[in-house]
């Protein structure tokens, strides 16, 4: 008897600590993120059945170690997590800040580049209103130049194509118009026909002629103005100056103003550039556009006929207006 309990002492403590080995074992090589189920304890054998409790080793349960395991793993993700969206945080707050310093930098450059273009647009309006002004002042001059150059011509509209002595008539007209002026005073440097294609159904081309001296020109239009009508050889003709086409575009635009005019009989002329003068009741008055003609005659009452109806010229004007 005594030496089987020797045997079992010997025995005994050399083969209590194997289910103990095997637990931490496996508690250490199992998986942190899931719980492996835990095998269950060996029941004692009668040969380690007189340890007492004392000598057991103190394991945990296994809800115990998964508890502590979890608890572990989520504070080890807070604060990875944590340190993430700190540094991408810090990422995206860096990134932003570049680019709103970006686009403060480019703004700072678009509105130096806009102030420029401002300034130089504000003067290029200067200049082009001061070009226009010189452009019109160069035009006026032109035009006044144009029309010097013809202050010596005429223009005899009406006489039929048929005439084609033109010198032979525009002396008969001459002399019939100033008897008293001399023959070598009605000296003409060159006549022809308008340079313009003859159409069929056109009206006659003006006669154009240059007079030698310009009083003789002056004392021809006086003369003829003198006259209600102008005839040769049966033909009624008209005699005008020979005007500039800008200057006579110029004078279509009163037109309405003139017809009333001429409707009153009364007598107007043209001044330089484009004005109209005539004299009423004893004053004279000038006009340049079409709306100060209307104020003009409305204001001197002679807008209207004596039955108070409108003039034509003036009503399609005032309603064209």
């Amino acid at each position: 008897m005594a030496h089987k309990r020797r045997k079992r002492e010997k025995k005994g403590p050399q083969s209590a600590p194997h289910p103990v080995t095997r637990s931490v074992a496996s508690f250490l090589t199992r998986p942190q993120t899931v719980s492996a189920p835990v095998p269950p304890p060996q029941m004692e054998s009668q040969e380690d059945s007189w340890l007492g409790p004392e000598s057991q080793p103190n394991l945990l349960t296994p809800s115990q170690r998964s508890t502590g395991d979890e608890s572990a793993l989520l504070d080890k993700f807070k604060t990875m997590l944590q340190q993430k969206l700190a540094t991408t945080a810090a990422s995206i707050t860096a990134d932003i800040s570049k680019q709103i310093q970006d686009l403060g930098h480019r703004t700072d450059v678009l509105e130096q580049k806009v102030d420029d273009i401002t300034t130089v647009l504000d003067a290029h309006e200067q200049d082009i209103v001061d070009l226009q002004a010189q452009l019109r002042e160069t035009m006026d001059k032109i035009e006044d130049s144009d029309n010097r150059s013809r202050r010596n011509n005429l223009r005899i509209r009406g006489l039929p194509e048929t005439v084609t002595d033109l010198q032979a008539a525009v002396n008969d007209i001459f002399n019939a118009l100033v008897p008293n002026l001399p023959k070598e005073r009605l000296e003409c440097d060159r006549i022809h026909r308008a340079l313009r294609p003859l159409r069929e159904g056109d009206p006659p081309r003006d006669i154009i002629l240059r007079l030698h001296y310009h009083q003789t020109q002056v004392a021809i239009l006086q003369a003829s103005r003198q006259k209600n009508t102008l005839e040769h050889d049966g033909h009624q003709f008209q005699i005008y100056t020979d005007l500039a086409p800008i200057t006579l575009q110029k004078r279509k635009i009163l037109a309405p103003i003139t017809k009333v005019l001429q409707h009153h009989r009364i007598r107007y002329r043209w001044l330089f550039p484009v004005k109209l003068a005539f004299s009423y009741n004893g004053q004279q008055h000038q006009l340049n556009s079409v709306q100060t003609g209307l104020d003009l005659l409305a204001h001197l009452g002679i807008m209207e006929t004596q039955s108070g109806d409108p003039i034509t010229p003036i009503t399609k004007v005032l309603q064209h207006h």
